[in-house]
């Protein structure tokens, strides 16, 4: 959705100077659309990878025999509430260091999108 969102936002004064020039279509998407819908192309990914991460969590938590969400659904079922919020806050640390990197590599890739790196 942040993808179709983000060619829509291509200031239209680009466009019609592309067309005055006589760029061709192919020129425009990839010279003007794609370097504009970049920022909103960065937030569907990282919005992605933390639904993605989510995801693997509960189905973990559900119907796995092994990983993190295992771990919590042992540990709710014994009574080990330290180990579970162990395991919480080993997930937490993993999402958030996902997210760094992710940023990280973003920051590396695009430098003028310098406003991911809060």
């Amino acid at each position: 959705m942040s993808n179709f969102w983000g060619t829509f936002q291509v200031d239209n004064v680009y466009l019609w100077s592309a067309k005055l020039l006589t760029k061709s279509r192919l020129k425009i998407l990839y010279k003007i659309i794609f370097p504009c819908a970049i920022p909103f192309i960065i937030a569907g990914i990282r919005t992605g990878i933390a639904v993605a991460f989510i995801m693997v969590f509960v189905s973990e938590l559900t119907g796995a025999s092994s990983g993190l969400g295992y771990r919590i659904s042992i540990s709710h079922l014994t009574y080990r509430t330290d180990e579970m919020m162990a395991v919480l806050i080993i997930l937490g640390l993993l999402g958030a260091l996902t997210d760094k990197i992710f940023i990280y590599l973003t920051n590396k890739m695009y430098p003028w999108l310098k406003y991911y790196s809060k």
